[in-house]
């Protein structure tokens, strides 16, 4: 009895013991697969196998995870597009730096007229054609995206517009345009500081009030969202006290 499995005596009674076998084997396989695989229970793999029918369900539970895994690691290989693929076939621009202009041209008319969808296509276009030829410049693609941000802003799409002018200015960091439609987008998306430091480096670039009305006022929004998010703690309302009473009240009540 002390001596167990290992002795001779059990060895005889398989047959009987049949059950206690299959178990002894489904807990075996389990942890052979994790950490014993190399132990002694390696050569009963042939008893394994015909065993198999008896303990089907665990096998089946093992098969079904392992599916379930390789079915989901294929699944992003899949999922991206390449970025390369050609926008707008239907619109030809020839790939040369000429093309690009004639690309451009065509979008401003088409944003002149009110035609922003198709305006947005044909920038889009061009700014794809431009990334295919080598003696295309930098600013001239800064343009393109600093234009078709323009064409965003107009069509009420505030993040690609916040995108656009991302790029031209890291094709073109003086594009001015650029910088103050980038302060437009964020400033609708909420994010106003990054809208004022944009806003403050328009006016720091055309300094003069009267040639640059657009960014002042735009300034003057910007700082009074501002104060609004600072709350009645922000010094600027300190002086409007009178006027924000209910805010005060408020506070007095948290506190109490």
């Amino acid at each position: 009895k002390e001596a167990g499995p290992g002795s001779a005596k059990p060895a005889g009674q398989e047959k009987g013991a049949g059950e206690g076998w299959r178990r002894m084997e489904i807990v075996e396989a389990s942890d052979d697969e994790s950490d014993d695989a190399p132990s002694a229970p390696a050569p009963q793999a042939k008893a394994a196998a015909p065993a198999a029918n008896g303990p089907a369900e665990g096998f089946r539970r093992m098969q079904i995870v392992e599916a379930s895994d390789s079915e989901e690691e294929p699944a992003p290989a899949v999922a991206p597009v390449s970025g390369g693929a050609e926008p707008f076939p239907e619109i030809k621009v020839q790939h040369s730096r000429q093309g690009i202009e004639e690309a451009k041209s065509k979008a401003n008319a088409l944003f002149a007229k009110g035609s922003m969808e198709e305006c947005v296509k044909w920038f889009s276009k061009g700014i794809w054609v431009a990334e295919k030829v080598a003696d295309a410049p930098a600013d001239l693609r800064s343009i393109l995206h600093s234009n078709r941000s323009f064409a965003h802003i107009k069509l009420g799409k505030w993040a690609e517009a916040e995108d656009d002018c991302c790029k031209a200015l890291g094709l073109n960091a003086k594009n001015t345009k650029a910088v103050y439609r980038r302060a437009m987008a964020r400033f609708e998306l909420g994010k106003h500081q990054g809208a004022l430091q944009d806003v403050e480096q328009v006016l720091k670039d055309i300094p003069d009030p009267a040639g640059n009305k657009e960014a002042v006022e735009l300034k003057q929004k910007i700082s009074e969202a501002l104060a609004k998010e600072a709350g009645p703690g922000s010094a600027k309302p300190a002086g409007q006290e009178k006027g924000a009473g209910e805010g005060w009240r408020r506070m007095e009540i948290v506190e109490a």
